[in-house]
């Protein structure tokens, strides 16, 4: 294959490039032969989590649990947890406050989290945007307690100097974590950068003063179920009692993940016995999950 451009400035292009094509709807499938190969191979190792990297629509996420719930059937029992799919929102096609009528909403319903991609989302949409289409993205996925990543450029001077930019530290980790991220992550600050520990340590320095600084978060998730009404009541009254932590038994992680939707001020212990479950819990604020072999169920 052969692309003919234009070279607009003096750049290096290296290897292994992705091309964005901003304004442009690429009808692509959600999952190519080699997606399949590396999803399977993924899911017979027990893989925990897949990111569906370009999720478009609800069309997209469906496609690969489609394919993921028939791959599990070759390789574990019906019972066993799947991996959770994380939606990388990173393309212009999911419309959040650039016109009237979004497909965010259909695509977090249907995905077990979101990943806010600001890298490719700034190539895709107007930079300007960026920043309230995080804040929208965000504050849907704490209204329907998933859990939600910010993610791509969060303290991209550390990958060159030790020390990060001001505004790194107040409009990146420091918004992330007071609008309610429940995961901030690094990239090419630890992949390929000259300081990785302490790109670790500087962001982990900075969570814990957002955290501190906001004691409760200001969401009022909707209450559909009972154990909504449980877990929120869990959480209300942990607050006024002043507790150190919750306790959550949870065999398939639900009930601790409904504790978790209505951003509890105090840690949240989750004793379940799959360890898978445990693994995947940690995604969401403030879980500490413990295996326990025991056989109640949520």
């Amino acid at each position: 294959m052969k692309v003919h451009c234009r070279v607009e400035n003096t750049e290096v292009l290296g290897n292994r490039k992705g091309v964005n094509l901003p304004g442009l709807v690429v009808d692509l499938p959600a999952l190519t032969e080699k997606d399949k190969q590396d999803v399977e191979f993924g899911i017979k190792h027990d893989m925990d989590f897949i990111a569906v990297s370009f999720v478009r629509s609800a069309a997209d996420i469906e496609a690969v649990q489609s394919f993921v719930k028939a791959t599990m059937a070759k390789y574990w029992p019906a019972d066993h947890p799947s991996p959770k799919l994380i939606a990388k929102i990173e393309n212009h096609q999911v419309r959040i406050v650039l016109v009237g009528v979004t497909n965010f909403d259909e695509i977090l319903a249907v995905a077990d989290g979101i990943m806010v991609a600001r890298g490719d989302l700034g190539v895709e949409i107007p930079l300007a945007q960026v920043f309230t289409c995080q804040k929208m993205m965000v504050s849907k996925s704490n209204a329907v307690g998933k859990p939600v990543i910010v993610a791509t450029q969060m303290l991209d001077s550390m990958i060159r100097n030790p020390r990060p930019t001001r505004s790194e530290v107040i409009l990146d980790v420091g918004n992330a974590v007071v609008d309610g991220a429940d995961c901030v992550m690094l990239s090419g600050e630890v992949a390929q950068g000259k300081y990785p520990v302490e790109s670790v340590s500087t962001m982990l320095s900075i969570i814990k003063e957002g955290e501190s600084f906001v004691p409760r978060f200001p969401i009022s998730p909707s209450i559909v179920t009972g154990r909504d009404s449980l877990a929120s009541a869990a959480v209300n009254v942990a607050y006024e009692l002043k507790a150190k932590l919750i306790v959550a038994l949870t065999k398939d992680g639900n009930l601790a993940r409904d504790v978790a939707k209505f951003k509890p001020s105090v840690p949240v212990m989750s004793y379940t016995p799959s360890r898978k479950v445990g693994r995947q819990l940690q995604l969401h604020r403030g879980r500490y999950p413990f295996y326990h072999p025991w056989s109640v169920v949520d």
